[in-house]
């Protein structure tokens, strides 16, 4: 079947409203061409640096955010400084100029131990009997927080009860205690 017959059918069922068609973030596949071909490690380190700084990017995004909320003068001035403006005054209407008194987040209690909430033996069982989709730390570490990616998906994991664990754990220190634990698929006894 063609692309633009399919098309021409799902809005055939929008327009009688049986179904309804959302427009959503776009989800690359990559495969594998041969399995015999060697693995490029220059690529492979170059797309790894690539999606590292990424994330690490997008985590300097997130606290620059939480910094504007934490913001002890006219947020808006700070917003506006962000962009290499100034503002004369105060904004006046901003929360900072209505509530003078700082804001900050509410503190977080503290989480038990990794271990008291998930039972590490049936995890080391999924990633043993799920080796290609749990290999490596993050991948891990990703699955435990409810983090989709294609592997995860398409191994069906998404589904397992314990995909999202941990989600209300920081990625970081369950990406640490993965790596820590050695759950490397390639050494664990199938």
């Amino acid at each position: 079947m063609d692309r633009a017959r399919i098309v021409r059918a799902l809005q055939y069922l929008e327009g009688r409203e049986l179904i309804e068609l959302r427009a959503s973030d776009v989800r690359l596949r990559f495969s594998r061409t041969s399995a015999a071909a060697p693995v490029q490690t220059e690529v492979v380190r170059t797309l790894m640096e690539r999606f590292q700084r990424h994330e690490a990017q997008d985590i300097a995004r997130l606290q620059q955010v939480l910094g504007l909320v934490q913001e002890q003068r006219c947020q808006t001035a700070a917003l506006v400084g962000y962009f290499g403006e100034r503002l004369a005054a105060p904004c006046g209407h901003c929360t900072r100029c209505q509530q003078p008194a700082p804001s900050s987040l509410p503190a977080q209690a503290p989480l038990p131990p990794i271990s008291a909430q998930l039972e590490v033996s049936e995890f080391a069982a999924l990633v043993a009997s799920n080796r290609v989709a749990l290999a490596e730390a993050r991948q891990q570490a990703r699955f435990l927080c409810g983090l989709n990616s294609p592997a995860l998906t398409a191994a069906r994991l998404t589904r397992h009860a314990l995909f999202g664990t941990l989600e209300h754990y920081p990625f970081s220190g369950v990406l640490s205690w993965c790596t820590a634990q050695h759950f490397d698929a390639l050494s664990i006894p199938a």
